[in-house]
């Protein structure tokens, strides 16, 4: 009898709780939104309550926290239980099963972090006998944002990039537009000819995690040949990384570098005069020098650099030529003589070239390049005549100095 009596009662409260208008939430759409975009919130209520409501005002919580804020006025007036638009007022009714459909324009904030965010959604109406009533919704909207990360700069260390330059640092400053966070970011510099990378240089740097507005950067050390075309050079940069799930992306960007034109200057062929040299005769020795790059090269230097252990006496160490065109030639000329006590053997010797670069074109380095040249010497034994002939001449000498010393003392 007792159980009885709860069921009943239980059953009257129910019947108390519905015996007004009561909303619920069919569905809602965008499900799904971005942060830093605009929204047309479209909810469909339906009123499962036993009476009708009328002057019905549907609201975004001002108290609310979540990070969907409402563009626009607060309140949102009913015209029609099918299709409401916010700006039209009509204080309708709304019967009992029937459902209506709320437009409110949204505002997703920026820098939101993905997650489920719960949005309170206040509706006011009156019942049949005029008595207001509030309720509170809550819908669930999944805020996924995205990854956007673009070069935003690039420096080169040094700005102008030449033919044969090496170690030049790339330091590339990538930036995440987006709204969530890159996880993992690893970078790879697709370098080809005419670049290389420089001893002191990773093909792969790993970044870390790059955040919503957030700037790194990354330091490539690359050479460049000596043989490489003066232009623009397209290289891709490789950007991998993972968003908050776990996914991985991969994109491509693409760096721009400018070799310009350089001069470059080089022993291109030499040859002694006699082509064998023996120990204590002189000689000349010819090296012509070609500029190889696309660039006039001028003011050039050749010094010959012999190691003191050489049996060389050269009368001039020092060849000058004006200027070369990319492509000309020009040949000098060195004097020298062997001395008497060399021995058979092949001389290593260094040739260094100095020139500067063609200052009409803006090019104001000054360039060096270092050759090696080989003289071979063989050996002989000195004839005996000459062994006379030089001792006579050290007695003679001798002589001299011993009468010159006696006048004086007389």
């Amino acid at each position: 009898m007792r159980g009885s009596i709860l069921i009943l009662f239980g059953i009257l409260l129910i019947n108390l709780a519905f015996s007004q208008p009561m909303f619920f939430v069919e569905e809602v759409n965008p499900k799904e939104v971005k942060p830093g975009e605009i929204y047309n919130l479209t909810l469909t209520l339906i009123n499962l309550g036993n009476e009708f409501a009328t002057y019905i005002r549907v609201t975004l919580d001002p108290k609310d926290i979540s990070p969907i804020d409402p563009i626009g006025r607060f309140t949102y007036f009913i015209k029609k239980a099918t299709e409401a638009e916010y700006s039209e007022k009509y204080f309708g009714i709304v019967k009992q099963y029937e459902k209506l459909t709320v437009r409110i324009p949204i505002f997703v904030k920026l820098n939101t972090r993905d997650n489920v965010y719960i949005t309170p959604i206040i509706l006011r109406y009156k019942d049949p006998d005029m008595k207001e009533h509030m309720q509170t919704l809550y819908i669930g909207i999944l805020v996924r944002g995205y990854i956007s990360i673009g070069i935003s700069d690039i420096k080169v260390d040094p700005k102008e990039i030449r033919p044969g330059y090496n170690n030049i640092r790339i330091r590339i400053f990538l930036k995440n537009s987006g709204t969530s966070e890159a996880k993992d970011v690893i970078t790879i510099l697709n370098i080809s000819y005419p670049f290389k990378y420089s001893y002191s240089s990773l093909p792969k740097i790993f970044l870390g995690n790059l955040r919503p507005n957030e700037i790194k950067y990354v330091d490539f050390f690359v050479d460049v040949s000596r043989n490489a075309k003066s232009g623009e050079y397209t290289i891709p940069l490789i950007i991998r990384y993972k968003d908050n799930y776990d996914r991985s992306y991969e994109e491509v960007k693409n760096i721009l570098l400018v070799v310009k034109p350089r001069p470059y200057v080089h022993v291109y062929k030499y040859n002694t005069v006699p082509k064998i040299l023996y120990n204590g005769e002189r000689g000349k020795i010819y090296i012509r020098i070609k500029n190889i790059g696309e660039e006039t090269a001028r003011n050039i230097e050749i010094r010959i650099v012999p190691d003191v252990s050489h049996p060389f006496e050269f009368e001039d160490k020092t060849f000058f030529v004006s200027s070369l065109k990319g492509g000309e030639e020009a040949t000098s000329v060195f004097n020298f003589k062997v001395k008497g006590w060399a021995s058979e053997n092949e001389y290593i010797i260094k040739v260094v070239i100095r020139y500067s670069g063609d200052w009409e074109e803006g090019d104001y380095n000054i360039y060096t390049k270092e050759d090696y040249i080989k003289i071979k010497v063989k050996y002989r034994e000195m004839p005996i005549r000459n062994y006379i002939v030089s001792s006579i001449l050290v007695i003679v000498i001798i002589l001299g100095i011993i009468i010159g010393l006696k006048r004086l003392r007389r």
